[in-house]
């Protein structure tokens, strides 16, 4: 109901639902054409992240790390990495590490607070690491 009054673009509301999770406060910044089109291109590249190219991720991080909101980044990969993995099936140890990826990437915005870490860097690492695990599961599978 709040997120209908926003004056969100068109083309991301049903982004925005998704981001949301109730708190449409989160995704007050998709009033921003230009970040609402930044976390819409992200939430394309990391439906599929195991496929994605690296060069464009790498591209999109360097480009858009710094405006949009960390925990809309980790929450459109976790959103997506859950939504992939309800039909997974793989050892038990391929899937705790997916796990233990998937928990740094939550953390990640954290730990850019905390540690004074460099954002598009650490977050390259983790998708990367995503990226690796993800692989190691779709081929176990």
């Amino acid at each position: 109901m709040v997120l209908e009054t926003m004056s969100i673009p068109d083309s991301c509301k049903e982004l925005a639902r998704n981001l949301a999770n109730g708190r449409p406060g989160r995704v007050s910044c998709l009033v921003d054409a230009d970040i609402g089109h930044a976390i819409a291109e992200w939430w394309d590249m990391s439906a599929d992240m195991a496929a994605a190219d690296i060069g464009e991720v790498e591209a999109w991080i360097s480009r858009n790390v710094s405006r949009v909101p960390h925990s809309l980044i980790t929450d459109a990969i976790l959103h997506q990495l859950a939504h992939s993995l309800i039909d997974t099936e793989g050892g038990f140890a391929l899937l705790d590490e997916l796990h233990e990826v998937a928990r740094k990437i939550a953390m990640w915005p954290e730990s850019v607070r905390r540690h004074t870490l460099r954002p598009a860097q650490s977050l390259l690492a983790h998708v990367v690491g995503l990226r690796l695990a993800l692989r190691q599961v779709n081929k176990a599978a």
